[in-house]
């Protein structure tokens, strides 16, 4: 008796199986691809901005190409660094199959929209003399995860 009570036990706390491919292919996405790609894998990550080329937008990837960018995945290629020691061919194909299933044309929500409307309205286009140019931020490393999804946006003061 006390011997199945300890291997129903064992058993119970194993997993009971992986998640799906898409699944475990976004969360290796959100562990190191989404600082440059974007969360959406649109090529408008954080560190795109300081890149010296465009990062491209990899949401809706054609299967076709699966093969190749699991490669470049591994590889690197131009600025893009390689992350075989941080990604196995298994993960970066299942990368792929999660690209694949996203919209690349996500449609525009009507508040984001006014929101550009306003803020076209009330832009101040003073310039300062001897000020220098903005520069985009250069990423010290890449961070761990994206952004916490869960929390509600910051919303401006004054409103």
């Amino acid at each position: 008796m006390l011997l199945s009570l300890l291997t129903s036990h064992a058993l119970a706390a194993q997993p009971k199986s992986r998640p799906p491919d898409k699944e475990r292919g976004e969360d290796v996405y959100e562990r190191a691809c989404w600082y440059c790609h974007g969360e959406e894998a649109l090529g408008d990550g954080p560190a795109a901005a300081a890149m010296t080329v465009a990062v491209p937008a990899l949401a809706g990837v054609d299967k076709a190409q699966k093969d190749a960018m699991v490669e470049i995945i591994l590889n690197g290629r131009g600025d893009m660094p390689a992350f075989r020691e941080e990604i196995d061919i298994h993960d970066a194909r299942r990368v792929m199959t999660w690209l694949a299933s996203l919209d690349p044309d996500p449609p525009k929500e009507e508040e984001d929209e006014e929101e550009a409307g306003n803020a076209a309205d009330t832009e101040d286009d003073t310039v300062i003399e001897g000020a220098e140019p903005a520069q985009p931020p250069k990423p010290q490393q890449r961070p761990l995860a994206p952004p916490d999804k869960t929390k509600a946006p910051a919303t401006p003061k004054g409103d």
